[in-house]
């Protein structure tokens, strides 16, 4: 019994200790929200020497499709080693063209 008295008297004596009044209290801090720049055309006069046009698909040899990219209208064929492939999709960034 004296046992389980001084276990009360200590956890009572422990949580009377604890004081919140030192938790010091922060000011909320004001997010900013980005502010998109001014858009700027790629370009606002497109020439032919300036401007490329890409176009993807296929053509046949028998009954076998082959991918094809168009670059201004002059077509590159896309290397496949299971000799069937069609192109689907087609995206520029900067050099390098990806074909889906």
């Amino acid at each position: 019994m004296k046992t389980q008295i001084k276990l009360l008297l200590l956890l009572l004596s422990f949580s009377f200790s604890c004081n919140k009044t030192n938790v010091e209290e922060t000011e909320p801090i004001a997010i900013e929200e980005p502010q998109p720049g001014p858009v700027v055309p790629v370009d606002p006069n497109p020439t032919s020497e300036t401007t490329n046009l890409y176009m993807v698909g296929y053509e046949r040899q028998g009954d076998t499709p082959f991918a094809k990219i168009w670059r201004n209208g002059d077509p590159i064929s896309l290397p496949n080693s299971e000799g069937y492939s069609i192109a689907n999709s087609v995206f520029v960034a900067g050099t390098d063209v990806y074909a889906v």
